[in-house]
């Protein structure tokens, strides 16, 4: 994940937090794709972070982008997942972000058997 960028000092008022879908969305692209927050939501994703530190919990895109570094990281724990699928099946495919498409690969290798279902857009 890409730290979070540092808010300017001066006179003027902060700005106000983005609505809780609005949020949720610019959290999820942060730890995915590393896009950092806006100047407007800034203030309110690093509170969030903190507090799913402090409380020690993660969410769905921590444990995605977790297992994504753990099997990139360790490759006697990749073969030991790859090993245990000759096919990969994902529903919902065209929902799948960077990281699950990332997920997905790793386990698919090396035959690269997915079966993917989606909807067409």
């Amino acid at each position: 994940m890409a730290g979070l960028p540092v808010a300017a000092d001066g006179d003027d008022p902060p700005p106000e937090p983005p609505d809780p879908t609005a949020l949720a969305t610019i959290v999820s692209a942060w730890k995915v794709e590393g896009r950092p927050p806006p100047p407007a939501a800034t203030g309110a994703v690093r509170a969030f972070s903190a507090l799913m530190e402090a409380r020690g919990l993660i969410d769905f895109d921590d444990l995605v982008v977790g297992a994504v570094a753990a099997l990139e990281g360790e490759p006697r724990l990749r073969r030991r997942w790859q090993a245990r699928f000759s096919h990969l099946c994902v529903d919902e495919f065209q929902d799948v972000d960077a990281a699950q498409l990332r997920l997905v690969r790793l386990l698919a290798a090396p035959e690269d058997n997915p079966f993917v279902v989606g909807a067409l857009c």
